[in-house]
């Protein structure tokens, strides 16, 4: 028998008078959402962005949101350190926000780091107006340069 008679056989044998398995269409469909939960998984690795809440908002009527989205640089010795210590808050046109220490070195693990964004979100009783600065004051004891 040629190989062109072992084709025609199978498709005159093969399967297409038999009904589709039922199965086999729903395997198919487990096997791409895990294979998609996966890649997301594995894309997200590298653009985590964390959103840190850093107050509460207060029950009043007069609380005042303020979002900060900071974007790290991907130049080699950007980024916090593990021993860093930072310091953080923000001008507004009426007046400066508290300052915020980041001093848990678990939450400082995922913050500033480079390539990331970053977003805080902070409340305030004080209306700071528009915003003019934000300033980060990062204290590293190790031998990366401060900055400020």
């Amino acid at each position: 028998m040629s190989a062109k008679g072992l084709i025609l056989n199978f498709y005159k044998h093969g399967g297409y008078d038999e009904p589709p398995n039922p199965y086999a269409f729903h395997l198919g469909v487990i096997v791409f959402y895990i294979f998609l939960l996966i890649a997301l998984v594995i894309c997200s690795q590298g653009f985590r962005s964390p959103v840190l809440l850093l107050t509460k908002p207060e029950k009043t009527l007069f609380t005042h949101e303020y979002i900060v989205a900071v974007k790290t640089s991907s130049l080699p010795d950007a980024g916090l350190t593990p021993d860093a210590t930072v310091q953080f808050y923000i001008c507004g046109v009426y007046g400066n926000s508290r300052t915020f220490y980041f001093c848990d070195a678990e939450f400082q693990r995922d913050i500033l780091q480079p390539g990331g964004l970053d977003i805080f979100v902070l409340h305030s009783k004080v209306d700071l107006g528009e915003l003019k600065d934000i300033r980060f004051t990062v204290a590293n004891t190790s031998s990366q340069p401060e900055a400020s």
